[in-house]
């Protein structure tokens, strides 16, 4: 049993800097002094302003101080508002730490695999316990609940159960995110689909809640799908057809009209579908993600979408999904010359983000293939496969290839990649993370105040630096190099990331470092 010391609260709460402080808590020089008076502890350890700064200096999980409860009615208090506040937002996955890859890809069954609640390991029987705890004693009400995917299947039933019948219990209006389940019931019941009518997000959208369950007109904030679901639709409407113009009848017929959403995420992964390539950067240099194009057109239509964001992901599980596409569906490709692509004319969106999730995984020659037709092409590909004026490029945080100082030998790639086919007004943006290599003293230059770019041989028709000013990105600071092109009035936006860490440390052993290449313009930050 953990011995509390009530006699020096400083122990617990650390030193004030300044009388300001002092007063600020509700402290006096009395209460400050080491003390066997009860009265002057009682004081110190009923101050909720004190309890709070107690816990946060003993663990930033509430979960991890469920032993202070048994101090007085106040830490208790405390303790279970902290849980409520950290539980929110629940996210659920599995416990990879705990068992090696080969596990997490079999799908094996062990004794010692656990699931993740937040940063909490516990195990499958535990589960349904650890869920009444937050429901029932700490009085959580949960806003987003994320679940991911998950290493095997034989506690997924009971899983989704626990979910909806223990850490939710019914409480659906508070549910504004609902986002995994699919991984726990793929077709959707009617539990799921209760939630997801409450929600302002949702998916991976599961084909009965969507199809059957929504009954009135529902809108979301924003949707997901995966490419399984776009194959299904594509499936189910051709393979009873026996031409384009039945197929595309019943497709119309298939997608609800009663949903509609602001923003669609659409997950794309390399494995799904006939005639996809065997492995990302294999067959020439090309990559395999695609899809039946008269689907999402559909879709984006029928659902009144403003805004999408293409994730192209690797995935390490097969999948038996086909299509035919033959001559009733379009194979939707992206590293194919974009003069082959046919122009969407029928809508146009407010955005589009395209995030390269999986150069993060294991992809290999990826320094060739950022020179590759296949990899220049994507901008413009997508642009005419779902048109828009604003386009963003995001390229993972862990992607190895951009280091610090080798940015400006990637730079004149992207630069190229967005002038292919090149439309007046349009707004294209590169989400950069280079990583720190070292290698200090080698910092380059970059986009230099001044400098023009592109096309430099026709007269008023190039593109210069405009404006630096800082940009934000969960947990990373940044600064926007924004290009213009006053001729075209075109953009095109660097926005290079780092974290405050490391650029407080890049500064601080020698204020010269101000002057090291494009680097200079972060020392705002520090």
């Amino acid at each position: 049993m953990t011995k509390f010391d009530f006699s020096n609260p400083s122990a617990y709460y650390g030193s004030f800097e300044s009388e300001t402080s002092n007063e600020k808590y509700g402290l006096t020089e009395e209460l400050l002094q080491k003390s066997n008076d009860n009265n002057l502890i009682q004081k110190v350890f009923e101050n909720p302003i004190i309890i709070e700064k107690i816990l946060k200096n003993q663990s930033t999980d509430a979960m991890n101080q469920l032993r202070f409860r048994n101090i007085n009615k106040s830490f208790n208090a405390a303790v279970l508002h902290r849980i409520r506040q950290e539980h929110r937002e629940v996210v659920i996955d599995g416990n990879v730490d705990s068992c090696g890859d080969e596990y997490w890809k079999s799908g094996t069954e062990s004794t010692d695999n656990t699931i993740k609640v937040n940063r909490q390991s516990v195990e499958p029987s535990k589960l349904y316990p650890y869920f009444r705890f937050l429901n029932s004693v700490a009085g959580v009400k949960v806003k987003k609940l994320v679940v991911k995917e998950l290493p095997v299947e034989y506690f997924k039933k009971d899983l989704h159960d626990d979910i909806i019948d223990v850490l939710i219990d019914r409480e659906y209006d508070h549910v504004e995110e609902f986002v995994g389940m699919k991984s726990l019931c793929s077709i959707g019941c009617e539990s799921c689909g209760g939630i997801a009518q409450k929600s302002k997000k949702y998916g991976p959208v599961q084909t009965s809640v969507i199809d059957e369950l929504i009954e009135e007109p529902t809108h979301f904030d924003s949707l997901i799908l995966s490419d399984r679901d776009l194959f299904e639709y594509g499936n189910n409407c051709t393979l009873l057809s026996n031409s384009r113009e039945n197929a595309l009848e019943q497709l119309n017929n298939a997608i609800s009209s009663l949903v509609t959403c602001d923003h669609l995420d659409v997950i794309l992964t390399n494995n799904t579908g006939i005639g996809r390539y065997s492995e990302i950067g294999g067959s020439g240099g090309k990559f395999s993600h695609c899809y039946p194009r008269e689907v999402l057109d559909c879709i984006i239509q029928k659902w009144k979408v403003k805004t999408v964001k293409l994730e192209f992901r690797d995935s390490g599980f097969e999948t038996n999904q086909n299509v035919l596409y033959s001559e009733f569906l379009t194979k939707a490709s992206f590293d194919v010359p974009f003069k082959k692509t046919q122009i969407t004319k029928e809508y146009s969106l407010e955005s589009v983000e395209v995030d390269l999730h999986f150069f993060s995984d294991g992809f290999g020659q990826m320094e060739d293939f950022l020179e590759t037709e296949s990899f220049i092409n994507i901008l413009a590909n997508v642009r005419r496969i779902l048109p828009t004026k604003n386009i963003r490029l995001r390229f993972p945080k862990d992607f190895d290839l951009f280091t610090m100082d080798n940015l400006d030998e990637h730079i004149p790639k992207l630069l190229k990649m967005a002038e292919l086919d090149l439309k007046r007004n349009t707004s294209i943006t590169f989400d950069l993370f280079p990583i720190s290599t070292g290698r200090m003293e080698k910092i380059p230059e970059i986009l230099n105040s001044g400098a023009r770019f592109l096309n430099e041989e026709r007269n008023g028709n190039h593109f210069y630096l405009d404006d630096i000013t800082n940009v934000f990105d969960d947990g990373f600071v940044g600064k926007k190099f924004k290009l213009k092109n006053e001729m075209s009035q075109n953009l095109i936006n660097f926005n290079v990331f780092f974290t405050r860490e490391f650029l407080n440390k890049f500064f601080e052993n020698s204020e010269n470092r101000r002057s090291f290449g494009y680097l200079r313009h972060f020392w705002s930050f520090v």
